[in-house]
């Protein structure tokens, strides 16, 4: 199942040759409403399970804790939290091969994993990690991603939760960064241009 985006989010964006760096693309109110109506589809999939909640860092630690918050305020208090440090990026270059950098404490073994992260363009990550998750005898593992962006490639790995599709801008804030810069912004605004 795929949870997606389109539904009740109500954003027009634009093309993305019409945004420029510093425009705001997702304001912080419809983010933390987004991640309340996803945290309400993770509680009832997962319903009489524990699970593993693993965040995929750097770029995804404030959608970890604004998640668990959001599962806390619903009574759904059934699951542990992770962190996994994967690098795939050099400026806003892909690399093309993510490379972990620092692994989680927890053994996956029998649980429910749900592995959350901030953008999805290829998927190169996820599915990285969904292989590690899947061979360390994971009972299941599913993914939540806030963002996800066209591309020309089929991905690697469809996520079964999305909080938003967005145009390839890109992007910064709510966590995410260019070059360490910018994570503090609790809006998701629109990057200095790749290259």
């Amino acid at each position: 199942m795929v949870y997606n985006a389109g539904m009740k989010t109500n954003i027009q964006f634009k093309k993305p040759e019409e945004y420029n760096a510093g425009d705001i693309l997702i304001p912080e109110e419809l983010i933390k409403k987004r991640i309340e109506e996803i945290a309400k589809h993770i509680a009832k999939e997962y319903k009489n399970n524990h699970i593993l909640i693993v965040g995929v860092l750097k770029g995804a630690f404030v959608l970890v804790a604004d998640l668990v918050q959001s599962l806390h305020n619903i009574d759904f208090d059934n699951f542990s939290v992770e962190f996994m440090t994967v690098s795939s990026y050099k400026g806003t270059v892909s690399t093309g091969t993510p490379l972990i950098t620092d692994n989680m404490e927890e053994n996956p073994r029998n649980e429910h994993v749900l592995l959350v992260d901030d953008i999805v363009e290829t998927a190169l990550t996820l599915s990285t990690i969904k292989k590690i998750v899947t061979n360390q005898k994971a009972k299941s593992v599913k993914s939540f991603v806030l963002l996800s962006k066209p591309t020309n490639t089929k991905p690697a790995l469809k996520p079964n939760f999305v909080g938003f599709e967005i145009p390839d801008v890109w992007v910064e804030g709510y966590g995410m960064d260019t070059d360490q810069l910018g994570r503090g912004n609790p809006d998701i605004i629109v990057g200095p241009s790749k290259g």
